[in-house]
């Protein structure tokens, strides 16, 4: 009787991978709210609304840990939130990625939606691409900008 041929442990380079799982991102209480998310969902994208889980005057940290738990991806247009502890120390210590819209933080929230959607391609496919979690700034030029060098203070289990 002869041996059966050896199967390749290598994946089959006929069949595609499955592609990753879309991100859900998060719209914070600064970014956009209801406007946004409705224009975003039809476009395919997940979309989850501060005000649908939280009270307006929910700390951030409290926010962000519970983002932060569901792994979904964090939109804020709202500048110092990375600047201030322990916000910054739980935006670079959590699972997930969080981007500053640097470019919309001075644009009316009816002017946001095409500039939203003009990024979030690039943002998805940084996140798909394997990029590290923490903080990023995205530039009116389009550039996104990952904020490395925090010494986190705090961790996501101390809130």
């Amino acid at each position: 009787m002869e041996p059966s041929p050896r199967k390749s442990r290598k994946p089959s380079a006929g069949r595609p991978a499955p592609p990753p799982e879309a991100p859900v991102f998060f719209i914070d209480r600064d970014t956009g709210g209801r406007l946004l998310a409705a224009a975003l969902r039809p476009h395919g994208y997940r979309v989850e609304l501060h005000g649908d889980y939280f009270p307006q005057d929910t700390p951030d940290p409290f926010w962000i840990r519970n983002v932060a738990q569901r792994r979904w991806v964090i939109l804020t247009c709202d500048r110092n939130i990375a600047r201030k502890e322990p916000e910054r120390s739980l935006f670079s210590t959590a699972p997930t990625h969080t981007f500053i819209l640097y470019a919309l933080s001075h644009v009316q929230r009816e002017k946001r939606v095409p500039l939203v959607l003009a990024a979030l391609p690039k943002l998805t496919a940084l996140i798909a691409a394997g990029a590290v979690h923490g903080i990023y700034r995205v530039h009116t030029d389009g550039r996104i900008e990952h904020v490395s060098g925090i010494k986190p203070k705090f961790r996501l289990e101390d809130f």
